[in-house]
């Protein structure tokens, strides 16, 4: 397999930049009660996939989304963050495109890295960065797609609204894997979020804008189950869960003067790649792991270095690996219990991004950082915060 890493860092605005290897097409990336179930749900795979080529550079390489850094950069007087609701939010890598070059002997990879997120209301700026890797492996078979999301929460009378959605989705691929239980694995390959406020009684509008003050937040792939669809087909079912979770209240100071909208509505889009392969060409080893800042907010700087974290295969078997994520979230928990009514926060920064340090195939060890995004300002009440993320090492 052949991979390499980097990321996407620019300033929020429209643009097209060649990078090695890359095409890059920003939009304008800034701008100026009881769990609920209820949902709606589809799946839509890239149309390359429904049959995989061995022979189609498209079926066997991609990019790998290994999360993204988001800050807002604007200073209130000069000196101080100034934070805001999550209204929309996007980091995706989509179009890829991988061709082999006569001239150079090499494969080119072309991806569109999609890095947006709004205010709902008032003007920032940020320069979105998104993590990412490069692999190829002709022993693989690769599929992308798209799953759409939608639900609505209700605040209920304790200004909390906490929904928690589980399920699974389905499709059938063609391949040329004809093992009846090869390795298969599947990743976030990015997301987005778009929210909008729903008027409770249209006569008595309410909303003051599309946006909320999250206390919870998790978009996760649990994992994907393959079959053939007839003893001796070469077409597959395949059997993908996932789970979304999305918690949102009041603030300590109740918005600052901005009403808590009575009803939301979520769209998520999530991509995701699955990988399948041989046992002797794939390996993922799943693991998870969690930052937690029980700190005075002064000394906020959340980072986690994961050394040795392992495959648990050596001997060169596997000569090159990295890392995909699988789930991630973060969870704003008050100091006093009494307060979880306002528990929702403005934020300044929101996200999470692996990066592979090193790698030895000669022990099959890598040496990790977790670089933690959710920033609480000193403007606002502070909070325990706790960040986790579902990993797998391939």
């Amino acid at each position: 397999m052949i991979s390499y890493m980097g990321r996407f860092n620019e300033t929020a605005c429209l643009l097209s930049r060649i990078l090695p290897l890359l095409t890059v097409v920003l939009p304008c990336a800034a701008s100026a009660g009881p769990p609920k179930t209820s949902h709606t749900a589809s799946f839509k795979l890239d149309a390359a996939h429904e049959t995989v080529d061995p022979f189609d550079l498209n079926d066997t390489s991609g990019y790998v989304w290994q999360g993204f850094q988001h800050q807002w950069k604007r200073r209130a007087f000069g000196l101080f963050k100034t934070p805001h609701r999550i209204s929309q939010l996007s980091s995706r890598i989509l179009d890829e495109t991988h061709t082999f070059d006569g001239k150079s002997g090499k494969i080119e990879h072309q991806a569109r890295s999609d890095m947006f997120q709004s205010t709902g209301v008032d003007g920032d700026w940020m320069r979105p960065v998104l993590h990412y890797g490069v692999f190829h492996s002709n022993a693989l078979e690769v599929r992308r797609g798209t799953l759409h999301v939608e639900f609505t929460d209700d605040l209920g009378e304790d200004s909390n609204a906490k929904t928690v959605v589980h399920g699974e989705f389905q499709f059938k691929s063609r391949g040329w894997l004809v093992l009846n239980t090869p390795k298969t694995e599947a990743i976030l390959h990015g997301f987005s979020l778009k929210t909008l406020c729903i008027e409770q009684d249209p006569t008595e509008p309410t909303c003051n804008s599309n946006g909320i003050w999250p206390y919870l937040f998790k978009v996760g792939i649990n994992g994907c189950a393959r079959s053939r669809t007839e003893p001796h087909s070469d077409e597959f079912n395949f059997t993908c869960g996932y789970t979304i979770e999305v918690g949102r209240a009041w603030t300590p100071h109740k918005g600052g003067g901005k009403p808590l909208n009575p009803g939301t509505q979520y769209q998520f889009d999530i991509g995701v790649q699955i990988l399948s392969a041989a046992d002797e060409n794939l390996k993922a080893t799943r693991f998870g792991y969690t930052l937690l800042d029980l700190k005075p907010r002064s000394k906020r700087g959340l980072n986690g270095k994961v050394p040795l974290a392992t495959n648990g295969t050596g001997g060169g078997l596997y000569p090159s690996a990295m890392v995909g994520i699988r789930e991630f979230g973060f969870l704003l928990e008050s100091r006093r219990p009494a307060d979880a009514w306002t528990m929702g926060r403005y934020l300044s920064g929101v996200g999470i991004s692996v990066t592979a340090d090193s790698y030895d195939p000669g022990t099959g060890a890598f040496d990790l950082t977790i670089e933690n995004g959710v920033d609480i300002p000193g403007t606002v009440k502070n909070a325990n915060l706790e960040v986790h993320s579902e990993l797998t090492l391939l």
